[in-house]
Protein backbone atom coordinates (compact mmCIF):
# COMPACT_ATOMS: atom_id res chain seq x y z
CA UNK A 1 0.00 0.00 0.00
CA UNK A 2 1.24 3.28 -0.79
CA UNK A 3 0.69 6.40 1.73
CA UNK A 4 -1.05 9.12 0.23
CA UNK A 5 -0.45 8.53 -4.10
CA UNK A 6 -2.03 9.67 -6.66
CA UNK A 7 -2.11 7.36 -9.27
CA UNK A 8 -2.94 9.82 -12.19
CA UNK A 9 -2.10 13.27 -10.94
CA UNK A 10 -1.98 15.16 -13.85
CA UNK A 11 -5.80 14.82 -14.29
CA UNK A 12 -6.09 16.03 -10.34
CA UNK A 13 -7.19 19.46 -10.16
CA UNK A 14 -5.10 19.24 -6.81
CA UNK A 15 -3.45 16.38 -4.61
CA UNK A 16 -5.63 14.95 -1.72
CA UNK A 17 -4.12 15.00 1.64
CA UNK A 18 -5.90 12.68 3.56
CA UNK A 19 -9.19 11.13 3.88
CA UNK A 20 -11.74 10.76 6.35
CA UNK A 21 -13.35 7.79 8.15
CA UNK A 22 -17.03 7.60 8.33
CA UNK A 23 -16.73 4.79 11.25
CA UNK A 24 -14.59 7.62 13.66
CA UNK A 25 -14.47 10.83 11.62
CA UNK A 26 -10.73 10.27 12.02
CA UNK A 27 -8.34 11.74 8.96
CA UNK A 28 -6.27 8.77 7.36
CA UNK A 29 -3.03 9.53 5.45
CA UNK A 30 -2.99 5.63 3.90
CA UNK A 31 -4.46 5.50 0.88
CA UNK A 32 -4.53 4.84 -2.28
CA UNK A 33 -6.82 6.71 -4.89
CA UNK A 34 -7.42 6.49 -8.88
CA UNK A 35 -9.11 10.00 -9.88
CA UNK A 36 -12.12 10.91 -7.31
CA UNK A 37 -12.02 6.95 -6.49
CA UNK A 38 -10.81 5.53 -3.36
CA UNK A 39 -9.34 2.21 -4.32
CA UNK A 40 -7.39 1.23 -1.09
CA UNK A 41 -7.41 3.03 2.56
CA UNK A 42 -6.89 2.00 5.91
CA UNK A 43 -7.54 3.84 9.05
CA UNK A 44 -4.82 3.76 11.65
CA UNK A 45 -7.73 4.90 14.76
CA UNK A 46 -10.18 2.28 14.24
CA UNK A 47 -8.95 -0.43 11.79
CA UNK A 48 -11.65 0.26 8.94
CA UNK A 49 -10.34 -1.20 5.33
CA UNK A 50 -14.03 -0.83 3.81
CA UNK A 51 -13.06 2.14 1.08
CA UNK A 52 -16.52 2.50 0.89
CA UNK A 53 -16.50 4.07 4.49
CA UNK A 54 -14.26 6.70 3.46
CA UNK A 55 -14.52 9.98 1.93
CA UNK A 56 -12.06 12.55 0.35
CA UNK A 57 -11.48 15.41 2.69
CA UNK A 58 -13.26 18.43 0.41
CA UNK A 59 -16.60 16.11 -0.12
CA UNK A 60 -16.73 15.90 4.25
CA UNK A 61 -16.76 19.47 4.33
CA UNK A 62 -19.49 19.58 1.84
CA UNK A 63 -21.93 17.81 3.83
CA UNK A 64 -21.59 19.66 6.92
Amino acid sequence: MIIGENRDMANEERIVDFLICRNCSSPCYVYEIDGQTVIEALCQTCGNEDVREFSLEDEDDAMG
